[in-house]
């Protein structure tokens, strides 16, 4: 089984614009407010329900294509008592590189 991730995102415009990209893609992610240990300017993100049928990068080539700005990948640590671990995986600043 494939770990639970997540997109972050600046502005709370292009969380909805990657919402409404989701589901014409039918891709199973839910918006959630953004983990209070990412730091992100939006307080949305999308987290992916199924990551055994989409992968990130797949989700953020999309993205890219579209022109949908995002901030960063996490993707679920261990649990530190109830409470999940986000790990950044890849940010919008190394796509600048590429």
């Amino acid at each position: 089984m494939k770990k639970e991730w997540l997109v972050a995102f600046h502005s709370t415009h292009h969380a909805i614009a990657a919402e409404r990209l989701a589901k014409e893609q039918e891709w199973n992610m839910e918006m959630i407010p953004t983990p209070r240990d990412i730091s992100a300017s939006c307080g949305l993100s999308l987290r992916c329900t199924e990551p055994e049928l989409v992968t990130a990068d797949k989700v953020i080539e999309k993205f890219n294509e579209k022109k949908v700005l995002w901030a960063g990948v996490y993707i679920a640590s261990d649990l530190k008592g109830r409470q999940k671990t986000w790990e950044l995986i890849r940010s919008e600043k190394e796509e600048d590189n590429i």
